[in-house]
């Protein structure tokens, strides 16, 4: 194969000349269509070698590149400074949540916190502290939602938290509880947060909101 010797063949006999011309020609040509077998053998071998690398070799570029999709992903919704959600996905669970609610009754909750002192801290002690007091508010925020809730900075000292299917008692109890675990939390100086709720759902009057821009406008101006 390619001037290369892959094997032999021997055709042998114990009488002198008991092959004819015709004979001779017959193993000749045994011999290369065996080469020629062989030599295909070997192509599809060496192409099924190459075809099983390439597709181990595209399984694990798409892997890395899933990987690569799922951390740019959670970076694009994640606040940096918290590691809770950001604004723009905030708004984006908003807007499917008020439209769930719109078609299929659903309720749930809006809550919107500043952070009062927020300014004073970083005048006081640097921002660096005003960061480890959002940060501390942040986490608060993560522990007291449920696994299906939606807790977000939308700005420096602003958060929102959407609970899904809450009670306005019930989201009243929890708001008053993150209030008051912040300001029991946080040592280096006092501390207050400022809260407004909202809750809609079914045989609320949504007449009243053009959409879930004019709904968080109008508890934002509260």
């Amino acid at each position: 194969i390619q001037n290369k010797i892959i094997g032999v063949i021997n055709f042998s006999h114990p009488e002198v000349n008991a092959f004819d011309e015709f004979c001779i020609f017959f193993f000749v040509s045994m011999v290369q269509l065996f080469s020629a077998i062989i030599t295909l053998f070997k192509l599809y071998h060496e192409n099924s070698t190459f075809n099983e690398q390439l597709q181990k070799e595209v399984n694990r570029k798409t892997l890395e590149l899933q990987k690569i999709n799922k951390k740019l992903y959670k970076a694009s919704i994640t606040d940096s400074l918290t590691g809770i959600y950001n604004r723009r996905f905030f708004f984006q669970r908003l807007e499917e949540e008020y439209a769930r609610t719109l078609r299929y009754g659903n309720s749930f909750c809006l809550i919107l916190f500043d952070l009062d002192n927020l300014k004073k801290i970083n005048d006081t002690f640097g921002h660096p502290e005003g960061d480890r007091l959002i940060k501390l508010f942040a986490k608060i925020l993560k522990t007291n939602k449920r696994k299906e809730d939606i807790a977000a900075r939308i700005g420096g000292d602003e958060f929102g938290c959407i609970f899904i299917g809450a009670s306005l008692e019930g989201a009243k109890k929890t708001a008053e509880r993150i209030k008051e675990e912040l300001k029991k939390r946080y040592k280096k100086a006092p501390v207050s947060v400022s809260g407004a709720l909202c809750c809609i759902g079914k045989g609320e009057l949504f007449k009243f909101y053009k959409n879930y821009k004019d709904f968080f406008k109008e508890l934002d101006k509260g």
